[in-house]
């Protein structure tokens, strides 16, 4: 597994997370492409 594969893997996360917690601090919250 490439470290581009883990750190898509690890921002999906994120921005399912910050779906709970409107943070706004993070653009990726949003929506990713």
């Amino acid at each position: 597994i490439s470290p581009a594969f883990g750190v898509k893997v690890r921002t999906v996360i994120l921005a399912f997370l910050l779906k709970d917690f409107p943070i706004g601090s993070f653009p990726t919250g949003s929506r990713l492409p």
